[in-house]
């Protein structure tokens, strides 16, 4: 789904990236209203791929992070099962379906990524539609107001 995934996570001691990941979990602790969000941008996929770029924006050619001590740090790379139809489905875990994540509004993204064709056409309808409403409808013109009798 384009991010990284936090099922399995390895690397070496006193590594800069599992600091960042530790120390940011606090700034990244926000209420995002929708439960799903909340759980992949406060500690899940989303949280691990931002600070995994925020790690290689530090990371500079000579093998310094800035703000951690010493040398060599190299860029961390990510290993991913291939997900594509007719691919091989062994993995190294499964994962089924449901948990934390799994709340009203993940059905409600689903269902907007099952019905995309048909959320843009429908919102670029209601769109057109408030244009029109708004700026192409005429008012009537040259009303005339009449006295009432007594």
């Amino acid at each position: 789904m384009g991010a990284l995934s936090n099922n399995i996570l390895g690397g070496q001691p006193e590594h800069p990236w599992f600091h960042l990941l530790t120390n940011n979990l606090i700034p990244y602790d926000w209420n995002w209203l929708l439960p799903y969000v909340v759980v992949m941008y406060c500690t899940g996929q989303w949280y691990v791929t931002a600070i995994f770029e925020k790690y290689h924006s530090l990371l500079a050619a000579d093998g310094t992070v800035r703000g951690f001590d010493g040398v060599g740090w190299a860029p961390l790379h990510h290993i991913l099962m291939d997900g594509r139809p007719g691919a091989d489905p062994w993995v190294f875990f499964t994962q089924v379906r449901g948990g934390s994540w799994d709340d009203w509004d993940k059905a409600m993204f689903d269902w907007i990524g099952d019905h995309i064709l048909l959320v843009i056409f429908g919102v670029v309808g209601l769109v057109g539609l408030a244009v029109w409403r708004c700026c192409c409808r005429r008012a009537p013109r040259d009303l005339k107001y009449q006295r009432l009798p007594d």
